[in-house]
């Protein structure tokens, strides 16, 4: 019998973003996230069947991941324990925005200008992330998970975002690996005193 496979089930994504002064709306944008990295379809590849011993070769036929420090890492005694949910201060991993609109490239393993914690120019506070939501939509069988983070401006100027992307951890926080990196467009102001958030919306649909 000839059996057909078809394409591995990727999920779509979507991100949405609003920037907020004093409770007012300035700006919202929701565009569909379309850049998941070679870290990313690798471990959608392993995660079910176990991690081999990397070759330390980064790139087409090598099954391994690169962290964000651009060092590629064994992760064969390692497979477990990841996480995109973050604490405040803290802009190593999670949902994470920066400032370059430098085209996307599937091998990516880091933003381009990831945005530091903090109050001084061009910063943003980075806020604890909360839990991750599921929800089901039974009539398209769609599950859809929604991650956030809230950014708050106090820098004293606008901050103009122009990417964002997720930073997954694993193994106690010890590596962290981008899955998706997105250019915005059109970008999103956030305004001194102004906070924005940040939701992602995963979905796959179920046979």
């Amino acid at each position: 019998m000839n059996h057909l496979l078809s394409p591995a089930p990727i999920p779509r994504a979507f991100i949405h973003l609003r920037s907020v002064l004093a409770d007012n709306v300035i700006s919202s944008l929701s565009l569909p996230a379309h850049s998941w990295t070679r870290n990313f379809y690798n471990f959608a590849l392993l995660a079910p069947f176990g991690f081999p011993t990397t070759d330390s070769t980064w790139g087409n036929g090598h099954a391994n991941f690169k962290d964000s420090s651009a060092t590629v890492q064994d992760l064969s005694s390692y497979m477990y324990a990841w996480s995109a949910v973050n604490s405040a201060q803290d802009n190593t991993y999670g949902i994470i925005v920066g400032t370059s609109d430098a085209a996307e490239s599937f091998d990516h393993v880091a933003l381009t200008a990831k945005i530091a914690h903090g109050t001084g120019p061009g910063q943003l506070s980075h806020r604890a992330m909360p839990a991750l939501t599921v929800s089901w939509a039974a009539g398209s069988k769609t599950l859809s998970l929604f991650l956030s983070r809230l950014f708050d401006n106090s820098s004293g100027s606008t901050i103009t975002v122009k990417e964002s992307g997720i930073i997954s951890s694993c193994y106690s926080v010890a590596y962290k690996f981008l899955f998706c990196r997105d250019v915005l467009s059109p970008a999103i102001d956030v305004l001194n005193s102004g906070t924005l958030t940040v939701t992602y919306e995963a979905q796959l649909v179920y046979p």
